[in-house]
């Protein structure tokens, strides 16, 4: 085992490496176009003087042209000719000199920008070739090939991950953006696909209209809660705030509820899925007669736990409200003393809940199961339940695809 988990740290410490490289390429991809973007302005300012210093000559030879002209009919106009061919040798002088100026700057910018782009193309080749070393000390076979293909199915994962929001959420333009950056938030914390944490995402702001670092915490305890009681996290998302809603359950005290059902599926063996569609289903009859969440929750639990058919027992509850023999939980608990006191005889029991469901609930005063302090008392103590099974029961696996989501994250 500490030769396994030696082995997956390495493995950690190889993919941070990875990282730092391919980061180191993408610098010095940026300084090789910002020195191209000083060459082609160097250049520009080059043409510029070239124009400018062709304009002066050509202005020059038509000041001397018109001399020479005037030379013709005065011998003083040809005295001015040589002064004007003067001026405009010493104009066309200064602007081939400014002209050479200029193309040796753009030569030089040009250089600059070669050379950089010669130490990215290295920088590139070196880090490329850093990355396969380290991938071949690790036991790791890639190629460009396999590495180009791991991003192009990053890219179509995060695409089809968008769509399972829009479609979800109908969320487009900036609202799309928030509820993405919330995605990749929680995405790069888990070893869930990203096809999950969306789908997450998606019923979330749906159905509790959460966005930015709520929605990627709400997203984490979702995703956690169905990694540990199964299912998938868009299907308890349902579920959960279904039974939040029927029983007033707050955004705040959510995290408990979930802890208490992962706990009471622990200690009982029932499902998490099942536990709460008793809770929902049977809501009306637990309304009439008082039950509470967490005493519903202990109940359901002990059901599970001893063998008592859930079913039969809410069906012997429905009829005895029916009948008017009980119309509260006062009226329930006196009952059931009387059963485990033996005043009160099976047949007694049937009259009241029916004949087959009064021998159940008969049985279930006497072997413990309708004594629900235990359980109520193990359910108060049951925060934080969800991070310690979610964190305990994770692989080494898990623990690697967590990493590579992470790295995977960082390039999205």
């Amino acid at each position: 085992m500490a030769a396994a988990e030696t082995g997956l740290t390495a493995r950690f410490s190889l993919i941070d490496e990875i990282s730092d490289k391919l980061q180191s390429i993408s610098r010095y991809g940026e300084d090789a176009m910002e020195s191209l973007e000083d060459a082609g302005e160097a250049a520009g300012e080059a043409f510029d003087g070239m124009s400018s210093s062709s304009a002066t000559a050509a202005q020059s030879v038509d000041g001397v042209a018109t001399s020479c002209d005037g030379a013709a009919s005065s011998t003083d106009s040809l005295t001015s000719a040589q002064d004007e061919l003067a001026r405009a040798a010493d104009a066309t002088g200064d602007a081939m000199r400014d002209l050479a100026k200029d193309t040796e700057e753009a030569e030089r910018e040009v250089k600059d920008a070669g050379e950089a782009f010669d130490e990215a193309g290295q920088s590139a080749t070196d880090a490329i070739g850093g990355i396969a070393d380290m991938l071949a000390a690790a036991g790791i076979t890639a190629t460009v090939k396999e590495i180009a293909g791991a991003v192009y199915e990053l890219a179509d994962a995060f695409s089809e991950a968008e769509s399972v929001i829009v479609d979800a959420t109908g969320a487009t333009g900036a609202a799309l953006d928030d509820l993405e950056e919330s995605m990749m938030s929680a995405y790069e914390g888990n070893y869930n696909s990203l096809d999950e944490v969306a789908s997450a995402i998606g019923e979330i702001n749906t159905r509790m209209g959460l966005t930015g670092e709520e929605l990627s915490e709400t997203t984490d305890l979702f995703l956690d809660f169905a990694n540990v009681t199964g299912g998938t996290a868009s299907d308890s998302v349902r579920t959960i705030t279904q039974l939040m809603n029927q029983w007033g359950v707050s955004e705040s005290e959510m995290a408990g509820l979930m802890d208490k059902l992962t706990y009471a599926g622990q200690a009982s063996g029932i499902s998490v899925s099942e536990l709460t569609s008793e809770l929902t289903s049977n809501k009306a009859v637990l309304d009439q007669l008082g039950f509470s969440l967490d005493e519903a929750t202990a109940m359901f639990a002990n059901f599970e736990k001893n063998g008592t058919s859930a079913t039969t027992v809410m069906t012997g509850f429905r009829t005895a409200l029916s009948s008017g023999a009980i119309s509260s939980l006062e009226d329930l608990y006196d009952v059931f003393d009387e059963i485990a006191a033996g005043e009160l005889s099976a047949a007694d029991a049937a009259d009241i809940f029916g004949s087959r469901a009064g021998t159940t609930i008969v049985n279930a005063v006497n072997n413990g199961t309708l004594a629900l302090d235990d359980m109520l008392d193990a359910l108060d103590s049951a925060s934080g339940t969800i991070d310690t099974t979610a964190e305990a029961s994770k692989t080494l696996s898990d623990q690697g695809t967590e990493s590579t989501n992470k790295l995977k994250a960082a390039f999205t």
